[in-house]
């Protein structure tokens, strides 16, 4: 994530295999801009700015978050619960849980499936900076699937995410995420490096596949991705491609290299009122050092 936070992180351990987590914190820093703010990602005075098509500006921003969450893991690390309630000031909250199990299959090659699943709802504050800005209200409920193979050095990935709302809802049934809008680092098991439900602001499905090919002893990571968007906002499908690749230096400890190139497109379509829309495309690259 672009964004450093500002504020508090506790972590309790009563053994047995739970963690409790209690966090919170009340302003933000983006880059490009000195010290702490209580701009949110929906504000146009953060490096984001409102998202492509809402009607109108989020003006109002939030003091910010606290969260309280639970999470168990077996002895064997085989299955995991997590939940969380999270309280984001000035605009909604939020309860989500996932879960996870997996099944080896042979420990010698590193050989095994995962299944997993999640979900959640959220629902506006009193008040809040969406409905304030007549955006409608946030009302949104969520969930997922995920299922991966995974053999030594080859990892595959299908991930399945759906969001919907009342028709009265911001974005049919948009999922709200202040500080995280556009980055797509939520916990969402559909999520590409261009976009992501919470970043298209409506509600839709999202698929996501995700290859991993490991090599040199596991040191250099190439991912190709694919994944399609159907967003009730749109009239065709958003489509991306990443290439993303990892390199750590053996000779070198903490050097690291990071590079990922990332297409999207729409493809022409006509919509029901007979107008033709051409397709766009938009593309980035990125390449880091640590």
């Amino acid at each position: 994530s672009a964004v450093t936070y500002q504020g508090a992180l506790f972590n309790i351990n009563p053994g047995n295999g739970w963690l409790i987590t209690a966090l919170a914190f009340n302003g933000a820093n983006y880059p490009g801009y000195n010290g702490f703010t209580g701009n949110t990602l929906y504000n146009p005075g953060s490096i984001q700015g409102i998202g492509a098509g809402q009607p109108g500006a989020i003006n109002q921003g939030s003091n910010g978050t606290a969260a309280l969450g639970a999470s168990y893991y077996t002895p064997d690390n085989l299955y995991n619960i997590r939940a969380w309630a999270y309280q984001f000031d000035n605009y909604a909250s939020l309860a989500y849980a996932d879960s996870s199990l997996k099944l080896p299959i042979d420990k010698g090659t590193n050989t095994y499936f995962t299944m997993a699943l999640q979900g959640g709802t959220e629902w506006g504050n009193s008040t809040n900076a969406i409905t304030n800005a007549g955006l409608g209200n946030i009302n949104s409920n969520f969930a997922g699937a995920q299922a991966a193979f995974n053999y030594d050095w080859f990892n595959l990935t299908v991930g399945y995410e759906n969001a919907w709302g009342p028709s009265d809802a911001y974005g049919n049934g948009a999922i709200v995420s202040p500080f995280t809008y556009n980055e797509n680092v939520d916990p969402m098991f559909a999520n590409n490096w261009m976009t992501s439900l919470v970043q298209q602001a409506s509600a839709g499905q999202m698929y996501l596949i995700t290859t991993t090919f490991s090599f040199l002893d596991h040191t250099l990571s190439i991912a190709p991705a694919y994944s399609q968007v159907l967003n009730t906002a749109a009239a065709a499908p958003l489509t991306e491609f990443d290439l993303v690749m990892n390199y750590k230096v053996k000779q070198i400890p903490g050097l690291k290299f990071f590079a990922v190139y990332a297409y999207q497109w729409i493809d022409q379509f006509t919509s029901q009122t007979g107008t033709t829309a051409p397709q766009t495309n938009n593309w980035t690259t990125l390449f880091m050092t640590e």
